[in-house]
């Protein structure tokens, strides 16, 4: 009797051994993820709040920053293993500077035209109306040195004026719509839910339409610590799979309506579904694919305004490294 009972105590240990193997990879890999508060990072939500991650073996947290170049210090000392942000001057000083930090797969596309907002009273009062009305207003982004600011700069290049001629503010995204409304700004680059929730309390307008058929154009990367991706290579591959699936389920039509995602960017952005409903989506490459046309432009600029620590343009094949990208992507099959 007593032998049986051993025998049934270690059968029922190592059942649960099994399944303990079986729910936890051997593998298992924690990641911090980096993040703001703008749907931009949708893949990184679902990804996370989905379940994408966890089922390659990587549990995940998102910690939410201020801004892409916060994110990007705390990736560069590994308190963050992944993150996303535009490919700025932070982005672009990092990957000069051999920083432990690589570019690793395009993030969000967008239209110029949908994130560019001039404050309601500026054209209900009829002071606004062409770009050339800006000159010398207070316009606002989100930092400098980003990508939103050579957004504005190719907006008011449309108006003959280029980003000297105002008077340039840095607000955190959600703060925008106040100063709309209060006069502190007379237009902005505001990144989705803040430009339609500017549009629904009356404080701000996106005067201009992409034009049919226009490319939207790259804005946002995904980066993560290269030291932490070659010690654990699996597991970035792992997370890259789980953030191509994450594209890849908001690529298809009416995903960014579907009640599922609605959700997720609620949580996060902390704006209402109504309001979230009618937003422009973002545009998402479901192969992962970078044009790099506009990453050389936005590379231009901040070397023209001498925010680079290098005086001579670079390939961007030398700035980010797609080779995480390519490899998911022939995984899962192109799309």
């Amino acid at each position: 009797m007593r032998r049986s009972a051993e025998w049934r105590s270690m059968t029922m240990f190592l059942s649960a051994a099994l399944v303990l193997a079986l729910v936890i990879p051997a593998s298992a890999q924690t990641a911090k993820i980096g993040a703001i508060r703008s749907d931009s990072f949708a893949p990184l939500f679902v990804g996370h709040e989905r379940g994408y991650f966890r089922a390659q073996g990587i549990a995940t947290e998102v910690v939410l920053l201020p801004s892409g170049a916060a994110i990007l210090t705390q990736v560069s000392t590994n308190d963050l293993q992944v993150g996303g942000g535009a490919l700025g001057a932070a982005g672009f000083n990092a990957a000069h500077g051999k920083l432990p930090v690589a570019f690793v797969a395009p993030m969000h596309f967008t239209h110029l035209e949908d994130y560019f907002v001039v404050r309601k009273a500026e054209i209900d009062s009829g002071r606004f109306k062409t770009l050339a009305d800006l000159k010398g207003k207070p316009c606002a982004v989100n930092a400098k040195g980003v990508a939103t600011e050579w957004m504005l700069d190719e907006m008011l290049r449309r108006g003959g004026l280029g980003i000297g001629n105002v008077d340039v503010k840095t607000l955190p995204f959600p703060e925008m719509t106040a100063a709309l409304e209060n006069g502190a700004i007379h237009c902005g680059i505001v990144s989705e839910p803040f430009t339609i929730l500017a549009e629904e309390k009356g404080v701000g307008i996106r005067p201009f339409q992409a034009k049919a058929g226009a490319r939207p154009v790259p804005i946002t990367v995904l980066f993560w610590n290269s030291d932490w991706a070659k010690k654990n290579d699996p597991a970035a591959r792992g997370f890259m799979t789980g953030y191509l699936r994450a594209v890849r389920d908001l690529s298809e039509p009416g995903a960014w309506r579907a009640p599922a995602h609605l959700d997720i960017l609620n949580k996060y952005t902390r704006v209402a579904q109504n309001v979230l409903m009618k937003a422009r989506p973002p545009f998402f490459s479901p192969n992962l694919e970078l044009e790099e046309k506009t990453m050389m432009a936005q590379q231009e600029f901040n070397l023209r305004l001498g925010y680079l620590k290098y005086t001579e343009l670079k390939p961007i094949k030398e700035l980010v490294d797609l080779s995480y990208a390519e490899w998911a992507v022939k995984q899962m099959g192109r799309k």
